[in-house]
């Protein structure tokens, strides 16, 4: 029997990506740069109002940290030789920040190697749920490099260049076995590799 490796989807994230009810009320409220106070509050309603403020800021904040975990318990098993930028300038589309986090659905970290630039994200949505995805290219624009390629648990997408994991992970308990993306993060080792 094969190992687990188990991922823990804090509470408010795994209510997001499981309940549409939560999903819509986190949406709605996420959806503005300063969450609007509804016309029918009352002055006895606040307290309710800023709860579900801050509990949207809850969700954001635990979907960026579970991503990030979700980066370090797959990416981060396998070897990457190549250079990253440090957290304060994590380069292209690297954004740390919880609100991008947040409106892409992704965690990327960005690595070069001589001519070469390589995406690899965690990513997670409702309908598709945990995912891997890694881009290379070679220079700014090239990105036919993935696209003949055929890595066992990844397909490509030809929008954006991208390589996805092919494992259906959508979570159905908070506690998520990982064991399907860590395989997928070392099948997709060989390609940086062999450049």
């Amino acid at each position: 029997m094969k190992d687990k490796k188990l991922l823990s989807i804090p509470e408010s994230v795994f209510a997001y990506l499981t309940q549409q009810e939560v999903r819509t009320a986190v949406n709605l409220l996420a959806s503005k740069k300063k969450p609007p106070v509804p016309e029918e509050v009352r002055w006895n309603d606040l307290e309710s109002f800023y709860r579900g403020v801050l509990s949207m800021q809850q969700v954001q904040a635990e979907f960026s940290m579970t991503l990030a975990k979700l980066w370090q318990e797959t990416w981060g098993q396998v070897d990457i030789d190549w250079s990253s930028g440090s957290p304060q300038e994590p380069g292209e589309d690297g954004s740390l920040d919880v609100g991008e986090i947040w409106r892409e659905n992704c965690f990327t970290r960005v690595f070069g190697k001589d001519v070469f630039v390589c995406h690899l994200c965690s990513y997670a949505t409702y309908d598709e749920g945990l995912q891997l995805g890694f881009a290379i290219w070679k220079g700014e624009d090239d990105k036919k490099i993935l696209k003949k390629m055929e890595v066992e648990g990844w397909e490509y997408d030809d929008e954006y260049g991208y390589m996805w994991t092919t494992a259906d992970l959508r979570p159905r308990e908070r506690e998520m076995d990982l064991l399907p993306l860590v395989e997928a993060a070392r099948n997709a080792e060989d390609v940086w590799r062999n450049l």
